[in-house]
């Protein structure tokens, strides 16, 4: 688990950026999402670019509370569209940490899919809940 919950805010901050670079685009709109996230996160512009300078000090320990692996999930579902666009590589890259946050990929998939039915509009929540509803018990 993390040590702390700095640790914890960090290493989505990391992943954040992973997904960022994985398109191998910097797009404005992505470095300002993510500076967002950080400052709801409580952190600081310099521990962002702290992060950003030693990512692999900070690897994916998903945290057990549910909610809070689906909130990571979001933050990387709407960084992934902000730009405007789509990879292949991001959606590859959300899938891959998706089952890493323990989703299921058809859950993961299904997200990815309203996320791009929507881009450049606003996301109805009820369009993410109704997919998170199929696969609830």
């Amino acid at each position: 688990m993390f040590e702390s919950q700095e640790e914890l805010k960090r290493s989505i901050i990391a992943m954040l950026i992973r997904l960022q670079l994985s398109d191998n685009v910097k797009h404005l709109h992505e470095f300002a999402y993510i500076h967002r996230v950080a400052e709801h996160l409580g952190l600081t512009e310099e521990d962002v670019l702290s992060v950003e300078k030693a990512l692999d000090k900070y690897p994916l320990n998903p945290p057990s509370d549910e909610k809070d692996r689906m909130t990571i999930l979001y933050y990387l579902l709407f960084l992934m569209e902000v730009d405007g666009e789509v990879s292949k590589k991001e959606e590859q890259l959300v899938e891959h940490f998706g089952m890493l946050l323990g989703f299921r990929i058809e859950l993961t998939r299904e997200l990815i899919a309203v996320v791009k039915s929507y881009t450049n509009k606003a996301i109805p929540p009820e369009e993410m809940l109704g997919q998170i509803k199929k696969f609830l018990n």
